[in-house]
């Protein structure tokens, strides 16, 4: 047989929607997908390829900026620094110069040695860092000038020293060796014997003092590119590797949404290594809260289970009236088969045998209430609505007795003791809720229609499947069943006979799935 792929609900029950598409491959077993989870971790899977700006290169780009504005204010504030200093050496030269030429010209100034000042000054600008010299006496007039020299009114004699523009000195004035803007002036008295005989003013071009600052920039600014280029792919790796843990805690947060368990290797000392010890620990308990809720799962039915997890801060006795159809499928002579096995032997029977029956209660939308001995109570509409609850029930039991038929075959060609089942059906109101002591209590029904399924399992012989007769009128309206006469019996706890139906087939809906599954069951995963 190869794999089929059945949605065995849509098939059989249009009218019913169901969660699970059951996967239906020849090997005994049948194994279920959860669509609605796929598709969430569809949805979730769509999120996550929309573009967003990793934050490895937000750190990165972050840590570029910071370094950059870094480098810039410590630039700026070396070239500010390299300018005062520029300036301050100019002046420092400005008023050596000045000074030693006011030490020159003392004598002449006084003697009154023309030639000799006009020789001092015309050595003085020979030096090319000095664009103008001259010598005024004490009333300020000029007595010996050489180079370019400002205006004589706008000197202000009083002042060691001030700046000038081009457009303060002469018109006609013209330095050949150097473009400037601005000159800086230094002025120095001629004293003898603390008379002031007259002044000596020294103009030196800034166009030196700016050539060197530009010289600075230049150099700042190649050394600001280079750090630059090997900065920011340093930042760059550095922001992706500290983004390595914030990385990590956003897969881990998405497995554990997505209903996984993912653990954080990383040990940190900051902060980050906190929040990565507290994600580790909710994933434990996550994982720790799965696994309570798989070990419920198997314990109770999934309905159950769901509704126990979703309010467990409600969890009390009491329950709600629900119309439902249960059944009771006990297998008949246990006691003289338990008596041929030993107990290991029993269980390992019992467990093979449930598990099959289990297939065919899922197979028709029932849930198993609880295993008793070695019987099971299988419910039908009690956990949700089903319309089609008593037709499930009777179709789930004539499988059963079906798969029982085909199964004892094979026994008896195996030389092995027949195993034979009876089974009790019957639907009407009843309480679901949770029955028992506040310490200890589980989720069944409880009423009278009930205990009357009960006492017709007991009634059953092998192979029978037994309905009270109002069951019976209720499902032959819609479906056609292939029952024995009618009979009437006294049943324990009753004061009225119940008119009781044996069913023996009923008109299945998708009859092949069902040849499928019993196929399955018999042929690919019988074991006992």
């Amino acid at each position: 047989m190869s794999h089929l792929s059945v949605d065995y609900t849509s098939l059989i029950h249009p009218t019913v929607t169901s969660r699970y598409t059951y996967l239906y491959p020849p090997i005994g077993t049948r194994r279920y997908m959860d669509v609605s989870t796929s598709k969430k971790k569809d949805d979730k899977s769509v999120r996550k390829k929309r573009w967003r700006l990793p934050i490895a290169f937000k750190l990165g780009v972050s840590i570029s900026l910071l370094l950059v504005l870094g480098m810039a204010a410590l630039a700026w504030g070396m070239l500010a620094y390299q300018q005062r200093a520029n300036y301050q050496q100019a002046e420092e030269f400005g008023d050596v110069i000045a000074g030693q030429l006011a030490a020159s010209v003392t004598e002449p100034l006084f003697a009154g040695g023309q030639l000799e000042l006009d020789v001092l000054l015309n050595n003085v600008t020979l030096n090319k860092r000095i664009m103008g010299a001259a010598i005024f006496d004490h009333e300020y007039q000029l007595l010996a000038s050489s180079g370019v020299l400002p205006r004589p009114s706008l000197i202000d004699f009083d002042s060691p020293g001030q700046r000038l523009e081009l457009a303060d000195f002469d018109d006609d004035a013209a330095f050949p060796t150097m473009i400037f803007k601005r000159a800086l002036l230094r002025i120095s008295p001629v004293v003898y014997r603390e008379a002031t005989g007259g002044y000596v003013v020294v103009a030196l071009p800034e166009a030196s003092t700016e050539a060197a600052y530009k010289q600075a920039v230049q150099a700042v600014v190649v050394i600001a590119v280079l750090l630059c280029c090997t900065i920011i792919p340093l930042a760059l790796v550095m922001g992706k590797r500290m983004s390595r843990p914030i990385q990590r805690l956003v897969e881990a947060t998405e497995a554990i949404g997505s209903g996984g368990v993912y653990s954080i290797a990383d040990r940190r000392s900051d902060e980050i290594g906190e929040l990565i010890e507290a994600i580790n620990n909710m994933g434990s308990h996550l994982l720790h809260k799965s696994e309570v809720e798989n070990r419920l799962e198997m314990l109770l039915s999934k309905g159950v289970a769901r509704k126990v997890i979703k309010n467990l801060d409600t969890v009390s006795i009491g329950g709600e009236h629900v119309n439902a159809t249960v059944l009771f499928a006990d297998i008949v002579g246990f006691t003289s088969i338990s008596e041929k096995l030993t107990p290991q032997q029993v269980s390992e029977f019992l467990n093979e045998f449930f598990s099959y029956l289990n297939r065919c209660c899922r197979f028709f939308f029932g849930s198993i209430d609880k295993y008793i001995g070695d019987c099971i109570m299988v419910l039908f509409g009690a956990h949700e609505p089903d319309e089609n609850q008593q037709y499930n029930a009777i179709a789930c039991a004539v499988v059963m007795q079906r798969f029982l038929a085909g199964l004892n075959k094979q026994r008896q060609r195996q030389g092995k003791f027949p195993v034979n089942l009876r089974i009790g059906i019957n639907s009407g109101d009843m309480v679901a809720g949770m029955i028992g002591s506040p310490e200890r209590m589980e989720y069944t029904v409880v009423g009278d229609a009930v205990n009357l399924a009960s006492r017709l399992c007991a009634e059953a012989d092998g192979g029978q499947i037994i309905l009270e007769e109002s069951l019976y009128q209720s499902i032959s309206e819609k479906h056609r069943l292939d029952v024995e006469e009618k009979k009437i019996i006294n049943v324990r706890g009753k004061s009225e006979p119940v008119h009781i139906y044996n069913v023996r087939g009923v008109n299945f809906k998708r009859r092949q799935l069902v040849e499928d599954l019993l196929d399955d069951m018999v042929n690919h995963g019988a074991k006992l």
